[in-house]
């Protein structure tokens, strides 16, 4: 009766409805960016626009929504100091954006994309709210089924680079579709199945072209989706049977993809074999750089920080390079050690409240989320305006949420599942 009670409370509050519109705006920026890259022309006024707007809406649903009474008082220090980095990073920043060289185009990335992913990580401060899940995980869906149909009339259409356009279309909307997988027992079969098959599909192009991060990134959802849903007390037997007959289907359809095509994937297969050795000499030169600059491993070196590389460099005159594609490292050359630790910190508490203190799979869920993101990290990971990592910040805020670990799978079924 309490939980039927709580149920009725429940609504689509105003700060949940300003957050979906600042998502919305901030795929509608992503994806209007995709299309002026493929079609060659460039309207600046109009991604600036929209990402401003995006900000300006996730800003304003996050004060709205704001439930920091849900922290102890360790979490609290320990949440507020992690989101103090952030602003220190972006303060640090100030003279470089206005003084230094550049100055012109690092303005430029700050009224964009730059101030929609700093606000990002304050969504862990909202008060859950199981329709705004809802509205999201409906979001989730709609990118899913539309990459689907999208990305193959994409390549033949404007006969797009795979090396670019494969990843990048993957992570913007068939990884959306990650957290309907991991939340699979809510959802009608007929919708699961389509996200499959989205997932299925973008996992052979994947290993077509050698797209080694998202390939572990997909393969690590589906591992940890069957182990969400085979260990599950909400579902029966039966059901799991027909699980695992489906899972055997999609298995042995890319098994007979990859045998039948075997030599198209030597290419991925080498890759892998590689290792990091593609890798080695940049994270080599950035370690130099920074033990030459000790304190710089504690603090970072503020949100437009470079380092000296003669491997990749983005500024050939001065030798040095914006960013590495490695997320620890680029956390470090961001905000440092210090941010760094915090958001490990913040991270393992939630993944462990999530899998071993919640009742639902939901919370678990999102703490397969942020696992998985630590996991991408290693080879790539780098904050990207996407439902993927964004979902991460909405995940960490809902596992060290008690009265969303509270909500039975009954209830969540009955408000988030899809229709």
């Amino acid at each position: 009766m309490v939980e039927k009670a709580k149920y009725k409370t429940l609504k689509l509050d105003k700060g949940s409805e300003l957050l979906l519109m600042g998502i919305f705006l901030m795929i509608l920026g992503t994806i209007s960016d995709f299309i002026q890259f493929i079609v060659s022309i460039n309207l600046p006024i109009l991604r600036y626009c929209i990402f401003l707007g995006s900000f300006f809406y996730l800003s304003k649903g996050i004060i709205y929504s704001l439930g920091y009474n849900k922290f102890n008082l360790q979490l609290k220090i320990i949440v507020f100091s992690f989101l103090v980095c952030i602003i220190i990073s972006l303060i640090r920043s100030i003279p470089k954006i206005f003084e230094g060289e550049n100055n012109f185009v690092l303005f430029k990335k700050l009224i964009s994309e730059d101030l929609v992913l700093l606000v990002l990580p304050f969504l862990i401060l909202i008060k859950p709210n199981l329709y705004f899940y809802k509205r999201l995980i409906y979001y989730c869906y709609r990118m899913s089924f539309t990459g689907f149909i999208v990305i193959p009339f994409v390549f033949v259409l404007f006969k797009l680079k795979p090396a670019y356009g494969t990843e990048f279309l993957t992570k913007l909307f068939i990884s959306s579709g990650s957290i309907i997988l991991l939340t699979a027992i809510y959802h009608p079969w007929r919708k699961i199945f389509l996200i499959l098959s989205a997932s299925a599909f973008s996992l052979v192009i994947l290993l077509l072209f050698a797209r080694r991060n998202m390939i572990v990134y997909a393969t690590a959802v589906l591992f940890l989706s069957l182990f969400n849903y085979f260990f599950t007390s909400y579902l029966d037997r039966s059901k799991k049977k027909y699980s695992i007959i489906l899972l055997l289907i999609i298995s042995c359809f890319i098994g007979t993809i990859f045998f039948i095509f075997k030599d198209n994937f030597a290419l991925t297969l080498e890759r892998f074999n590689s290792g990091f050795d593609s890798r080695e000499s940049i994270i080599s030169e950035f370690s130099d750089d920074f033990n030459s600059h000790p304190l710089d491993w504690i603090f970072g070196r503020g949100l437009n920080g470079d380092f000296k590389t003669i491997a990749l460099a983005t500024n050939l005159e001065r030798g040095t390079r914006t960013g590495i594609e490695n997320g620890y490292l680029n956390n470090i050359l961001i905000a440092g050690w210090l941010y760094l630790g915090l958001l490990i910190t913040i991270s393992i508490h939630a993944i462990y409240l999530g899998f071993f203190k919640s009742r639902n799979l939901l919370s678990k869920a999102f703490a397969a989320i942020i696992l998985i993101y630590f996991i991408d990290m290693i080879g790539f990971g780098i904050p990207e305006l996407n439902i993927k990592y964004l979902i991460i910040w909405i995940g960490i805020g809902a596992c060290l949420s008690q009265k969303m670990r509270s909500y039975s799978d009954a209830t969540i079924k009955r408000i988030v599942g899809l229709k």
